[in-house]
């Protein structure tokens, strides 16, 4: 159903765009794109709450896909504009491209690979999964999260950690199946438990509604707390955009140590408490080029994606599991990672 509604909505902004990049051919360049960033920033302030988010999940689609073929029409006009063509045939290229990669891109949104990183202070049977950015929402619903739930059932793991940002924008009501998203997640199987922190995009850590959901999926948010059981100590951090604790509040296990902490820029905390790994989320690995080298460039020394070992500590940062902003995905791919030893 999304695909299709994700031709037609190409099919309908085709027209328009499609005389757009022909006016940036047919008068000057840079005079169409100031035009354009007027029309569109105009859009944003009407319609747009936070993060490309609006009161509908019609008009959410519409600014997402809009930004969308706004980036790349312009992106796909720059180097044509010095080829010999006519201006109609330029719009026609600029409007092919952009619609075929936009095509490509939400299908790169929709896929899943499990990643796989070796930790090895686990017990030889200890499994883990970790999932960080699933946004649920107007874009990501009942089909994603089935899907997520049935590889994650497939792995026949021990815990199940989610490193912030489960729902977007801060709003449970935005999804209007969050009861069966919440019926879907509670059918995760697991021998030791389920536990999420808050990122930057969640509802406050108090909200009522998001710890009503947090139950019926049978998640424990570990809101700056910690839990102990025989074989791990989990630490979970508040988001920092919130007050929270100071890393040195919490009593270092004997037991191996892991962090959740939504941010990487936060990973100097959990080498000056000596953990064993951090996991974190956050960047999305940028979602969609270019800005994946802008994430690239703010965090540095491999925290923006990946897994790397910093003093005695693990760094696992997590490209996603699902998406935000836009259905589409360009330079990365969402995943769920697998930590074993």
């Amino acid at each position: 159903m999304l695909f299709i509604t994700l031709i037609f909505a190409c099919i309908i902004f085709g027209s328009g765009y499609y005389l757009a990049s022909c006016l940036i051919h047919y008068f000057s360049l840079s005079s169409s794109i100031y035009v354009m960033m007027f029309v569109y920033d105009l859009l944003l302030l009407h319609y747009s709450k936070t993060y490309l988010v609006a009161k509908s999940k019609a008009m959410t689609y519409f600014i997402g896909i809009s930004t969308f073929y706004y980036v790349f029409l312009i992106t796909f006009s720059i180097p044509l504009a010095f080829l010999p063509i006519q201006a109609r045939s330029k719009g026609l290229i600029c409007f092919l491209c952009t619609t075929l990669l936009a095509l490509y891109a939400y299908h790169q949104c929709l896929t899943l690979r499990i990643k796989h990183y070796h930790l090895p202070f686990l017990n030889t049977h200890t499994s883990i999964i970790l999932l960080s950015d699933l946004h649920i929402g107007y874009y990501v619903s009942t089909s994603f999260i089935k899907r997520v739930v049935d590889q994650i059932n497939a792995q026949k793991v021990d815990y199940v950690l989610i490193a912030g940002d489960l729902i977007n924008c801060g709003n449970t009501k935005e999804c209007d199946k969050i009861d069966e998203v919440a019926k879907l997640l509670s059918q995760i199987n697991v021998t030791k438990g389920i536990y999420a922190i808050t990122g930057n995009h969640d509802p406050f850590y108090q909200d009522q509604d998001f710890l009503c959901f947090l139950k019926k999926a049978n998640i424990t948010l570990l809101d700056d707390d910690s839990i102990v059981d025989d074989e791990l100590q989990i630490i979970g951090r508040r988001t920092r955009t919130e007050k929270r604790k100071d890393i040195s509040a919490f009593e270092k296990s004997e037991l191996p140590c892991i962090i959740l902490d939504h941010d990487p820029l936060c990973i100097d905390d959990a080498l000056a408490f000596g953990a064993d790994a951090i996991c974190c989320g956050h960047t999305h690995k940028g979602q969609l080029f270019p800005f994946t080298l802008l994430v690239k460039a703010i965090y540095r020394h491999q925290r923006d994606y990946g897994y790397h070992k910093e003093q005695n500590t693990h760094c696992i940062i997590s490209a996603g599991t699902g998406y935000f902003s836009m259905p589409f995905r360009l330079g990365s791919t969402g995943e769920i990672i697998l930590l074993t030893k």
